[in-house]
């Protein structure tokens, strides 16, 4: 059997239009974190202080959200043995957790709770164990050859985020969840990080900014020549180089986060399984969007929502997006000649380059 599991970056890979000569005096930050790098732009003077404090930052928010460290807040709840105290409703065993509270944790299930409201359903971070059944998620990346539609039912029982409580008396959180439940918040945490990072430096009075983690963006004011700071948007094909563009953007104070499923999937028997799993039928979502875009005031809010996009599909995230104006977006999609096209927020500052 011919199995091929291929996994990576989910995202539109942006290109920082920097400049070629410097009119200001910016100082760069980069690191490695969340399984990819970070990268920061500034209007300073250079600070190891500085960025010895967002190193530090981002150290927190993974031992919050990380489902890939066994001590974090968030792999502590999704182990069921670890639960306080246990008690059985009329339908459902449900778990309880007592822990100290935990800001970045807080954050993260709020915003989600919110945008699962908001997006009916669509953006669910309950489906930690559908994920992981696919091989996308914290245990062995492993391609499903045979799907089990009998355990795949028994999984979307459990993938309900209306069912998770989380209640805050002075110190201390208590969650309540279904007995097998799990969280991600690997749909929202990138953005949130970014969103953390762009509030410290406005904290410590910087005025320009780029900062950008795996794909997630959020800009303020200009970059070193002045001007708005321009991000370009991978072209969402499977063999495409990570500096081929579709379009580029004017990010000017605002925020973007973009998803796709052309850089992370798995092919059995000439079959592609993409990442973005529908927490309503327990597979992954297959549509004719390729990719998405989402621009906001908040990463957080972007992120959430292109992985909301995803998975809603083209007519229902075009309906979603007319119905409000906090966020706008930019839908890749096949049409129906095969060819590559694009819907567009009214508004939207985007150049879209030759196909």
């Amino acid at each position: 059997m011919n199995n091929l599991l291929r996994l990576g970056l989910a995202v539109f890979v942006p290109l920082i239009v920097w400049a070629c000569e410097s009119q200001q005096s910016y100082s760069r930050y980069s690191g490695n974190t969340m399984g990819t790098s970070y990268n920061i732009s500034c209007s300073s003077k250079a600070s190891a202080a500085l960025h010895k404090e967002i190193k530090q930052l981002l150290q927190d928010i993974n031992m919050s959200v990380s489902t890939y460290i066994p001590q974090s807040s968030i792999s502590t709840i999704n182990q069921d043995q670890k639960a306080v105290s246990r008690y059985r409703d009329a339908q459902d065993s449900i778990l309880v957790y007592v822990m100290p509270a935990d800001t970045h944790f807080i954050k993260n299930f709020s915003i989600s709770k919110k945008y699962h409201n908001s997006s009916k359903g669509f953006f669910d971070p309950s489906i930690m164990p559908l994920v992981n059944y696919w091989g996308f998620g914290y245990t062995e990346k492993k391609a499903v050859e045979n799907a089990d539609s009998n355990i795949i039912e028994v999984l979307v029982d459990v993938t309900d985020y209306t069912k998770w409580i989380l209640s805050l008396a002075n110190d201390t959180m208590t969650i309540r969840k279904p007995k097998g439940a799990q969280l991600d918040f690997s749909a929202v945490a990138k953005g949130y990080a970014v969103d953390c990072i762009a509030e410290m430096l406005d904290r410590n009075g910087i005025a320009d900014y780029m900062v950008e983690i795996g794909g997630e963006v959020r800009t303020k004011g200009v970059n070193n020549k002045s001007k708005s700071w321009v991000i370009g948007l991978s072209k969402p094909e499977i063999d495409a180089r990570l500096n081929t563009f579709s379009a580029t953007i004017e990010l000017d104070n605002k925020a973007m986060a973009s998803s796709g499923n052309y850089r992370n999937y798995y092919m059995v028997d000439g079959k592609s399984y993409g990442h973005e799993i529908n927490p309503n039928t327990g597979y992954p979502e297959i549509n004719r969007l390729l990719g998405v875009s989402a621009i906001s005031e908040e990463c957080a809010v972007s992120d959430a929502m292109a992985t909301a996009f995803m998975v809603m599909g083209l007519e229902r995230s075009i309906e979603w997006l007319k119905q409000q104006s906090e966020i706008k977006a930019v839908l890749f999609y096949q049409d129906d000649s095969l060819g590559l096209n694009q819907y567009i927020s009214p508004g939207l500052p985007i150049n879209i380059l030759n196909q």
